[in-house]
């Protein structure tokens, strides 16, 4: 077998592939895959530091396969977790049909040329979660794209705004619009231990003195590390909402306001949902 980067040995890195075996052969008994070639599909990606995940990382192997059973419970995965996310984009059926048909093309099957973007699966984060990131993406470029010529024709009929002086409160309901998701994106950004310090400290009230108990450090240490979260979690949704309405940083600084009064109440409930 293979040995792996991190300088583990054979022994250890076949005790994490059967590890791996194991927990995937409980998740999918009706479809396998050889464990050579599991293992070198792990080593690849650079993912023996990491168990969590392994059914998920197991499924995406056996999906890049081809295996039929394994592809149809990603199917199943796929339209279960996406359909919600796509939603909250566009509400009507036929927008939702179409973007899981482009979501399930660029993940399973590659578009112009391109590997499926399945095999980019690291276990960083669960499946679920690594496709609901991804579903975001595919429905607001999908319906930018429907968007494009009815706002060409707009422009072409009452002649172009002034990226100088931005409609504010356009900006403002653009961005509410658009937060849920790049607050979603963004917290799936952030490291485990930030997002599990936010949940306790935001939804379930634990105090900084009594994270520091559970975390064995100091309270200071405690409150720095959520700070920083915080500052890692508005510095990307700001770059979220950027990227996808288009923003300068002028005109997010205009809204910036705006959407810090309306991300507290999100972050929670996004984490409450978790």
């Amino acid at each position: 077998m293979q040995t792996t980067t991190n300088a583990e040995g054979p022994k250890a890195t076949f005790t994490r592939v059967q590890h791996h075996l194991d927990v995937a052969g409980v998740s999918w008994p009706n479809f396998s895959v050889a464990a050579a070639d599991y293992e070198r599909y792990l080593v690849e990606r650079e993912v023996f530091a990491k168990d969590e995940h392994a059914a998920d990382l197991y499924l995406a192997c056996a999906c890049l396969r081809g295996l039929t059973a394994a592809v149809a419970a990603f199917d199943a995965l796929l339209r279960s977790v996406a359909r919600p996310v796509i939603a909250r984009v566009g509400r009507d059926p036929d927008f939702v049909d179409e973007v899981i048909q482009v979501l399930r093309e660029k993940l399973l099957i590659g578009v112009e040329r391109r590997a499926p973007k399945l095999a980019q699966y690291q276990g960083r984060s669960s499946l679920a979660t690594w496709i609901r990131t991804a579903a975001a993406r595919v429905a607001l470029n999908c319906r930018r794209a429907a968007k494009a010529p009815h706002e060409a024709l707009d422009a072409s009929q009452h002649g172009p705004s002034s990226p100088e002086q931005p409609d504010c409160e356009y900006a403002k309901a653009q961005c509410k619009r658009e937060l849920g998701v790049a607050l979603q994106i963004a917290l799936d950004g952030l490291t485990e231990r930030d997002r599990a310090l936010l949940s306790l400290h935001l939804v379930d009230g634990v105090s900084l003195e009594r994270l520091a108990n559970l975390y064995e450090v100091g309270r200071a240490t405690i409150a720095r590390w959520l700070a920083e979260a915080r500052k890692t979690l508005t510095a990307d949704v700001r770059k979220e909402l950027c990227r996808r309405l288009a923003l300068s940083p002028s005109e997010y600084d205009s809204v910036a306001a705006f959407v810090r009064s309306r991300m507290g109440a999100s972050v929670v409930e996004l984490l409450r949902a978790r």
